[in-house]
Protein backbone atom coordinates (compact mmCIF):
# COMPACT_ATOMS: atom_id res chain seq x y z
CA UNK A 1 0.00 0.00 0.00
CA UNK A 2 1.28 3.63 -0.57
CA UNK A 3 1.92 5.84 2.32
CA UNK A 4 -1.53 7.40 2.38
CA UNK A 5 -0.70 8.24 5.93
CA UNK A 6 1.55 11.13 4.71
CA UNK A 7 -1.03 12.72 2.30
CA UNK A 8 -2.78 15.61 4.03
CA UNK A 9 -6.00 15.44 1.71
CA UNK A 10 -7.04 19.02 2.38
CA UNK A 11 -3.89 20.36 0.26
CA UNK A 12 -5.82 18.40 -3.19
CA UNK A 13 -8.90 19.45 -2.87
CA UNK A 14 -10.67 20.33 -5.98
CA UNK A 15 -14.21 21.56 -7.02
CA UNK A 16 -15.79 18.35 -8.11
CA UNK A 17 -19.08 19.68 -8.82
CA UNK A 18 -19.01 18.62 -12.51
CA UNK A 19 -18.35 15.20 -11.60
CA UNK A 20 -21.21 11.97 -11.96
CA UNK A 21 -21.99 11.86 -8.03
CA UNK A 22 -24.44 10.01 -8.29
CA UNK A 23 -24.60 8.94 -4.50
CA UNK A 24 -24.17 11.92 -3.31
CA UNK A 25 -21.06 12.06 -1.68
CA UNK A 26 -19.17 14.85 -0.37
CA UNK A 27 -16.33 14.79 -2.81
CA UNK A 28 -13.02 17.20 -2.83
CA UNK A 29 -10.45 14.98 -3.96
CA UNK A 30 -10.24 12.16 -6.91
CA UNK A 31 -7.90 9.80 -5.35
CA UNK A 32 -5.85 7.54 -7.48
CA UNK A 33 -5.66 4.06 -6.84
CA UNK A 34 -3.63 0.73 -9.04
CA UNK A 35 -4.38 -2.77 -8.66
CA UNK A 36 -2.18 -3.61 -11.65
CA UNK A 37 0.81 -3.03 -13.70
CA UNK A 38 2.07 -4.37 -17.47
CA UNK A 39 0.27 -4.88 -20.93
CA UNK A 40 0.43 -7.80 -22.85
CA UNK A 41 -1.01 -6.59 -25.70
CA UNK A 42 1.11 -5.45 -29.27
CA UNK A 43 -0.86 -2.63 -30.46
CA UNK A 44 1.54 -0.43 -32.50
CA UNK A 45 0.76 3.41 -31.26
CA UNK A 46 1.50 2.62 -27.38
CA UNK A 47 4.51 2.46 -24.97
CA UNK A 48 3.05 0.43 -22.04
CA UNK A 49 4.37 -2.68 -22.32
CA UNK A 50 7.95 -0.82 -22.98
CA UNK A 51 7.25 1.24 -19.87
CA UNK A 52 5.80 -1.34 -17.58
CA UNK A 53 6.80 -4.51 -19.25
CA UNK A 54 4.79 -7.00 -21.08
CA UNK A 55 4.28 -9.58 -17.56
CA UNK A 56 0.76 -8.32 -15.95
CA UNK A 57 1.90 -8.19 -12.31
CA UNK A 58 -1.41 -7.98 -9.89
CA UNK A 59 -2.17 -7.10 -6.24
CA UNK A 60 -4.95 -9.68 -4.96
CA UNK A 61 -8.49 -8.36 -4.96
CA UNK A 62 -8.07 -8.75 -0.86
CA UNK A 63 -5.31 -6.38 -0.84
CA UNK A 64 -6.73 -3.84 -3.36
CA UNK A 65 -9.84 -3.23 -1.47
CA UNK A 66 -7.94 -3.16 1.89
CA UNK A 67 -6.47 0.12 0.58
CA UNK A 68 -9.75 1.96 -0.58
CA UNK A 69 -11.25 0.58 3.06
CA UNK A 70 -8.19 2.60 4.59
CA UNK A 71 -9.15 5.37 2.71
CA UNK A 72 -12.37 5.48 3.55
CA UNK A 73 -12.18 4.42 7.00
CA UNK A 74 -9.19 6.20 7.99
CA UNK A 75 -9.15 9.41 5.29
CA UNK A 76 -12.58 9.88 4.59
CA UNK A 77 -12.66 9.33 0.76
CA UNK A 78 -15.31 7.60 -1.21
CA UNK A 79 -14.32 9.03 -5.19
CA UNK A 80 -11.63 6.97 -6.40
CA UNK A 81 -9.92 6.84 -9.94
CA UNK A 82 -8.82 3.20 -10.83
CA UNK A 83 -5.62 3.90 -12.67
CA UNK A 84 -5.12 0.56 -14.28
CA UNK A 85 -4.41 0.19 -18.00
CA UNK A 86 -6.06 -3.46 -17.98
CA UNK A 87 -8.08 -3.58 -15.03
CA UNK A 88 -10.73 -5.81 -16.88
CA UNK A 89 -8.56 -8.05 -19.25
CA UNK A 90 -8.94 -10.44 -16.35
CA UNK A 91 -12.80 -11.27 -15.32
CA UNK A 92 -11.52 -13.23 -12.25
CA UNK A 93 -9.36 -10.22 -11.36
CA UNK A 94 -12.22 -7.28 -11.26
CA UNK A 95 -14.94 -9.95 -9.94
CA UNK A 96 -12.72 -10.31 -7.30
CA UNK A 97 -12.67 -6.65 -6.26
CA UNK A 98 -16.29 -5.83 -6.97
CA UNK A 99 -17.18 -8.41 -4.40
CA UNK A 100 -14.70 -7.24 -1.72
CA UNK A 101 -16.38 -3.66 -2.83
CA UNK A 102 -19.88 -5.11 -1.45
CA UNK A 103 -18.50 -7.92 0.79
CA UNK A 104 -17.25 -5.06 2.93
CA UNK A 105 -20.51 -2.75 2.54
CA UNK A 106 -18.08 0.04 1.46
CA UNK A 107 -19.56 3.25 -0.13
CA UNK A 108 -17.71 4.54 -2.75
CA UNK A 109 -18.20 5.89 -6.49
CA UNK A 110 -15.11 5.40 -9.01
CA UNK A 111 -14.10 5.94 -12.44
CA UNK A 112 -11.79 3.86 -14.81
CA UNK A 113 -8.83 6.17 -16.43
CA UNK A 114 -7.19 3.50 -18.95
CA UNK A 115 -9.27 2.56 -21.66
CA UNK A 116 -11.05 -0.68 -20.46
CA UNK A 117 -10.35 -3.14 -22.77
CA UNK A 118 -13.91 -4.02 -24.68
CA UNK A 119 -13.04 -7.97 -26.03
CA UNK A 120 -13.14 -8.85 -21.75
CA UNK A 121 -15.91 -6.23 -20.94
CA UNK A 122 -18.39 -9.19 -20.17
CA UNK A 123 -22.39 -8.61 -19.15
CA UNK A 124 -21.47 -9.83 -15.85
CA UNK A 125 -18.38 -7.72 -15.29
CA UNK A 126 -20.27 -4.41 -15.75
CA UNK A 127 -23.17 -5.07 -13.78
CA UNK A 128 -20.65 -6.12 -10.92
CA UNK A 129 -18.54 -3.12 -11.60
CA UNK A 130 -21.46 -0.29 -11.45
CA UNK A 131 -23.09 -2.39 -8.07
CA UNK A 132 -19.54 -1.73 -6.62
CA UNK A 133 -19.83 1.91 -7.39
CA UNK A 134 -18.65 2.92 -11.25
CA UNK A 135 -20.17 5.88 -11.99
CA UNK A 136 -17.98 6.82 -14.90
CA UNK A 137 -15.96 4.41 -17.74
CA UNK A 138 -13.45 5.17 -20.42
CA UNK A 139 -13.72 2.99 -23.48
CA UNK A 140 -10.95 2.65 -25.83
CA UNK A 141 -12.05 1.63 -29.26
CA UNK A 142 -9.13 3.96 -30.66
CA UNK A 143 -11.07 4.04 -34.37
CA UNK A 144 -14.02 3.80 -36.55
CA UNK A 145 -12.20 2.00 -39.18
CA UNK A 146 -11.93 -1.61 -38.95
CA UNK A 147 -8.66 -1.39 -41.18
CA UNK A 148 -7.02 0.92 -39.18
CA UNK A 149 -7.80 -0.52 -35.88
CA UNK A 150 -7.33 -4.32 -36.41
CA UNK A 151 -4.59 -3.93 -39.65
CA UNK A 152 -2.90 -0.68 -38.53
CA UNK A 153 -3.01 -0.70 -34.85
CA UNK A 154 -3.57 -4.77 -34.50
CA UNK A 155 -6.33 -4.20 -31.55
CA UNK A 156 -8.34 -7.36 -32.50
CA UNK A 157 -11.28 -5.28 -31.54
CA UNK A 158 -14.51 -6.46 -33.70
CA UNK A 159 -16.93 -3.36 -34.47
CA UNK A 160 -20.10 -5.73 -33.23
CA UNK A 161 -17.93 -5.45 -29.43
CA UNK A 162 -17.91 -2.27 -29.54
CA UNK A 163 -21.43 -2.02 -30.27
CA UNK A 164 -22.69 -4.42 -27.63
CA UNK A 165 -19.92 -3.22 -24.76
CA UNK A 166 -21.74 0.58 -25.10
CA UNK A 167 -25.15 -1.41 -25.50
CA UNK A 168 -24.70 -3.26 -22.38
CA UNK A 169 -23.33 0.15 -19.87
CA UNK A 170 -26.18 2.40 -21.57
CA UNK A 171 -28.88 0.24 -19.26
CA UNK A 172 -26.62 1.67 -15.86
CA UNK A 173 -26.39 5.25 -14.75
CA UNK A 174 -22.95 5.63 -16.12
CA UNK A 175 -21.22 8.41 -18.03
CA UNK A 176 -19.31 6.97 -20.60
CA UNK A 177 -16.36 8.89 -22.71
CA UNK A 178 -14.72 7.19 -25.72
CA UNK A 179 -10.31 8.00 -26.41
CA UNK A 180 -9.99 7.96 -29.94
CA UNK A 181 -6.68 8.59 -32.18
CA UNK A 182 -6.41 9.96 -35.41
CA UNK A 183 -3.48 10.71 -37.56
CA UNK A 184 -2.03 7.67 -38.55
CA UNK A 185 0.16 7.33 -41.15
CA UNK A 186 -2.31 5.26 -43.02
CA UNK A 187 -5.35 7.33 -42.32
CA UNK A 188 -7.53 9.19 -44.87
CA UNK A 189 -10.37 11.53 -45.45
CA UNK A 190 -12.42 8.06 -45.66
CA UNK A 191 -11.05 6.21 -42.45
CA UNK A 192 -11.49 9.39 -40.28
CA UNK A 193 -15.80 9.79 -41.67
CA UNK A 194 -15.35 6.33 -40.21
CA UNK A 195 -14.66 7.19 -36.78
CA UNK A 196 -16.72 9.85 -36.92
CA UNK A 197 -19.71 8.07 -38.06
CA UNK A 198 -18.76 5.77 -35.12
CA UNK A 199 -18.92 8.64 -32.84
CA UNK A 200 -22.07 9.51 -34.10
CA UNK A 201 -23.28 6.61 -33.53
CA UNK A 202 -22.11 5.45 -30.16
CA UNK A 203 -23.46 8.87 -28.80
CA UNK A 204 -21.10 8.38 -25.95
CA UNK A 205 -21.15 11.17 -23.55
CA UNK A 206 -17.65 12.63 -24.02
CA UNK A 207 -15.46 12.02 -27.11
CA UNK A 208 -11.98 12.10 -26.28
CA UNK A 209 -10.30 12.18 -29.90
CA UNK A 210 -6.30 12.97 -29.55
CA UNK A 211 -3.88 13.25 -32.40
CA UNK A 212 -1.45 10.38 -32.73
CA UNK A 213 1.79 11.12 -30.71
CA UNK A 214 4.65 8.25 -32.19
CA UNK A 215 6.74 7.38 -28.75
CA UNK A 216 10.16 6.31 -29.29
CA UNK A 217 10.66 2.25 -29.33
CA UNK A 218 7.15 1.82 -30.63
CA UNK A 219 6.46 0.30 -33.98
CA UNK A 220 4.99 3.69 -35.36
CA UNK A 221 7.51 5.79 -34.54
CA UNK A 222 9.95 3.61 -36.20
CA UNK A 223 7.63 3.74 -39.48
CA UNK A 224 7.26 7.33 -39.15
CA UNK A 225 11.08 8.41 -38.79
CA UNK A 226 11.63 5.69 -41.30
CA UNK A 227 9.03 7.42 -43.89
CA UNK A 228 9.64 10.87 -42.60
CA UNK A 229 5.75 11.34 -41.55
CA UNK A 230 7.00 14.02 -38.77
CA UNK A 231 5.76 17.41 -39.95
CA UNK A 232 8.60 19.30 -37.87
CA UNK A 233 12.57 17.89 -37.89
CA UNK A 234 12.54 16.14 -35.09
CA UNK A 235 16.32 15.66 -32.62
CA UNK A 236 16.38 12.28 -31.04
CA UNK A 237 18.65 13.52 -28.38
CA UNK A 238 16.55 16.14 -27.23
CA UNK A 239 12.44 15.07 -27.89
CA UNK A 240 12.00 15.07 -23.68
CA UNK A 241 12.63 18.69 -24.26
CA UNK A 242 9.48 19.21 -26.81
CA UNK A 243 6.40 19.04 -24.60
CA UNK A 244 3.44 16.86 -26.78
CA UNK A 245 -0.10 15.80 -25.95
CA UNK A 246 -2.67 13.41 -27.13
CA UNK A 247 -5.14 16.56 -26.71
CA UNK A 248 -3.16 18.96 -28.37
CA UNK A 249 -4.69 21.10 -31.02
CA UNK A 250 -2.23 20.32 -33.51
CA UNK A 251 -0.47 17.47 -35.19
CA UNK A 252 2.81 15.59 -34.60
CA UNK A 253 2.62 13.77 -37.96
CA UNK A 254 1.43 13.73 -41.64
CA UNK A 255 -0.54 10.47 -43.33
CA UNK A 256 0.58 9.09 -46.14
CA UNK A 257 -2.75 10.27 -48.14
CA UNK A 258 -3.67 13.46 -46.50
CA UNK A 259 -2.93 16.92 -46.70
CA UNK A 260 -1.88 19.21 -43.91
CA UNK A 261 -5.23 20.69 -44.42
CA UNK A 262 -7.21 18.27 -44.68
CA UNK A 263 -5.73 16.74 -41.49
CA UNK A 264 -6.17 19.69 -39.50
CA UNK A 265 -9.69 20.29 -40.58
CA UNK A 266 -10.51 17.34 -38.83
CA UNK A 267 -8.49 18.23 -35.67
CA UNK A 268 -11.05 20.84 -35.32
CA UNK A 269 -14.05 18.67 -35.85
CA UNK A 270 -12.83 16.57 -33.42
CA UNK A 271 -12.27 18.61 -31.06
CA UNK A 272 -15.93 20.45 -31.77
CA UNK A 273 -17.47 16.97 -31.08
CA UNK A 274 -16.09 16.32 -27.60
CA UNK A 275 -19.46 17.02 -25.94
CA UNK A 276 -21.86 16.56 -28.44
CA UNK A 277 -24.05 13.57 -26.98
CA UNK A 278 -23.77 14.60 -23.13
CA UNK A 279 -26.43 13.14 -21.24
CA UNK A 280 -28.11 14.58 -18.22
CA UNK A 281 -27.80 11.18 -16.14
Amino acid sequence: MQAWDLVDFTEFEMDLSGYSNFKGHDIKNVVPVISERGCPFKCTFCDMNIVQGRKLRRRTPQRFVDELEYLVNEKNQRFFTFMDDNLTVDNKHILGICNQILRRGLDIQFTTAGGLGMNSLKTEVIDAMVAAGMTSALLAPEHGSEYIRNTVIKKGLKRDTIYKVVEDLKKHRVSLAGNWIMGFPEDSNETLQETMDMIDELQLDRNWVGTLIPFPGTPVFDQCVRDKLFIEDIDMDNLWRVPVRAHQEGCVIKPYNMSLTELFDWRRKFIDIRFKYMRAL
